[in-house]
């Protein structure tokens, strides 16, 4: 047993063997009894061990010997009077983190449980209780951390992440020892998330996990350009039914002959259930798009549901306030909520993966500018613009676009566009303001490192298509009116002058972008010969946006959504949350 001891490495930390030399030699003798331990000699070889321990082998270290700093650690886990008992409430928690999408594991509860059953068999020195004291209380505010914060770090396991988020503090620490000695098990239980979002992601999981042991035949593919056609036979359709069935789109009274293979209505009707569900494009026959999603194994739907449960835990530093606009790039839409209720919500275009992915962020929109401009990024005029216009010498003019060159407009014609590269780009282009224009009629500013931002677009079409990641990393939004108004300061409706105020401006937006006005105060105020255009709408306050990225989600129809992984992310997020060394 005392080899079997010695072979044990807890997740995060690294050993320290506490020698006899310089210290109390009794700290190395067996404890006879668990319910009889000295609890001088116990706190001796617990504080020599925290203060051994280095601050490189992990976050809870860290913590630990902080807070060890400030008020000296006294023995949670192991006592003369409740013996190792509270320990029992912390693994039955840390047997729980598989509903949370984490490995038990991560908390080292094997090993924990292994050494408690060597305690209560009086197997062990001080200096070895010591070891099991401290990685207990490691593992407990390693659990309290994944639970309130996350486990996984976002910035570290991907760049392109750049929402601040919370953090576990000393003050966390504190909360966490106080209740740790008085209500152990409601603590425990409080630090578990309990948003709508979240127990609803949680409920999902649990039903695919039973899912997991259904067995079903993978759905053939289909030859190239080939569908299936509603009313039309083919021999997929039983494996269709059959997989429809597993996850309820279909009922046994709904499904009919199961071995049919003609696509009717019914079937229709609970395919669309399923690519609803999973963001697909909602037509009248089947392709090798729902085909894969339909082969999806169970597997990697938990996966999914296991990534965004800790995406959930991740909180912003800054609270988004109660009107705010968040964009989830994954599922390629825009919500604005207003005291926690959904006021709006359009698809949006975001940048397409890998080159021109859009960053997540959290900012805040301080102006609307009208009719802007447009300064085409200088990789656009390297990749795109040369090449066009050397084709096309009449791209450049086509598209309302001036060249300039040390702040001197240009004859397109006389510049030599194939010799255009990464090291040679000496102009700058401007595409002029108007429905031609790339930005369309409204452009949404807000603080950020990329320079990118919401905006019209002239391009309407790509906002029915399924798959939106096509913008070189702006957020191209399909009711630019719709946010612009949004966005104005809110007012009492009970308030006449307040009221007229916020007309005339939602009708200065209107006119300056070309559009007629709505309201009798606009009318009004145009036939008063009061200014009705400008060229930019100030925001006070400013409008809070969260740009982040939700493979799975709760819906504003409480349903839970799933949405292809577009840039690569979710991988990225499992790959940490399957490792058992995670600090």
């Amino acid at each position: 047993m005392r080899l079997l001891f010695g072979k044990i490495c807890f997740v995060g930390l690294l050993f320290v063997v506490l020698s006899c030399k310089g210290t109390n030699k009794s700290i190395e003798t067996i404890v006879p009894d668990s319910n009889k331990i000295d609890s001088v000699l116990l706190d001796s070889a617990v504080h020599v061990l925290i203060e051994s321990l280095p601050d490189s082998a992990g976050i809870d270290i860290r913590l630990l010997k902080k807070q060890h700093e400030t008020v000296p650690y006294r023995v949670l886990w192991v006592n003369a009077r409740s013996g190792i008992a509270k320990t029992d409430t912390l693994l039955r928690s840390f047997s729980n983190a598989q509903s949370h999408g984490l490995s038990p594991e991560i908390f080292s509860t094997d090993t924990l449980a292994l050494l408690k059953e060597m305690l209560r068999n009086s197997e062990l020195s001080y200096s070895e209780i010591a070891q099991f004291e401290v990685n207990a209380t490691l593992s407990f505010l390693k659990y309290c951390r994944a639970m309130q914060f996350g486990i996984v770090e976002p910035d570290v396991v991907f760049p392109g992440n750049y929402i601040p988020r919370k953090s576990a503090d000393s003050l966390f620490v504190a909360a966490c020892f106080l209740n740790a000695r008085s209500n152990l098990s409601a603590f425990l239980k409080s630090v578990q998330p309990v948003d709508s979002n979240y127990l609803a992601l949680q409920q999902t999981r649990s039903l695919y996990l039973q899912y997991q042991d259904s067995l079903i035949d993978s759905i053939p593919l289909l030859p190239d350009k080939k569908t299936v056609k509603l009313h039309t036979h083919d021999s997929i359709i039983p494996l269709v039914i059959r997989r429809l069935l597993i996850t309820g789109e279909l009922t046994r009274e709904t499904a009919g002959d199961i071995n049919r293979t003609l696509f009717d209505e019914k079937l229709l009707k609970a395919l669309d259930k399923f690519r609803y569900k999973t963001g697909l494009y909602l037509d009248k026959e089947i392709g090798n798009n729902t085909i894969r999603a339909l082969n999806m194994s169970f597997a990697d739907y938990v996966n999914r549901i296991d990534v965004n449960l800790e995406r959930l835990r991740w909180k912003p530093a800054k609270s988004p306030g109660k009107k705010h606009i968040r964009v989830n790039v994954a599922d390629m839409t825009l919500r604005a909520f207003r005291n926690d209720t959904l006021a709006l919500k359009m698809n949006v275009v975001v940048g397409k993966a890998p080159l021109n992915k859009t960053p997540l962020l959290q900012s805040s929109i301080y102006e609307i500018v009208l009719n802007p401009t447009w300064t085409v990024p200088n990789s656009i005029v390297v990749k795109e613009i040369s090449v066009l216009q050397a084709r096309d010498t009449s791209y450049i003019r086509r598209h309302k676009m001036r060249v300039y060159y040390k702040g001197v407009e240009q004859n397109p014609d006389t510049i030599k566009w194939n010799r255009i590269s990464k090291k040679y780009q000496p102009y700058v282009i401007v595409q002029d303001s108007g429905s031609i224009n790339s930005l369309g009629r409204l452009k949404f500013n807000f603080g950020n490192r990329f320079s990118v931002y919401l905006h019209d677009t002239n391009a309407r079409s790509a906002f029915n298509r399924h798959n939106r990641a096509l913008s070189h990393g702006c957020v191209r939004v399909s009711k630019p009116y719709e946010l612009a108004f949004f966005c104005l300061p809110e007012f009492d409706m009970k308030d006449k002058k307040r009221v007229e105020q916020r007309e005339i401006l939602e009708d200065k937006i209107r006119y300056s972008t070309g559009l007629n006005v709505k309201t009798k105060s606009g009318k009004k105020a145009l036939e008063d010969s009061v200014v009705m255009k400008t060229d930019k709408i100030h925001m006070y306050p400013l409008v809070p946006v969260i740009i982040e990225y939700y493979t799975c989600f709760l819906n504003e129809k409480n349903e839970v959504m799933f949405r292809d992984d577009i840039y690569g992310m979710d991988k990225a997020v499992l790959v940490h949350l399957r490792k058992q060394d995670v600090n």
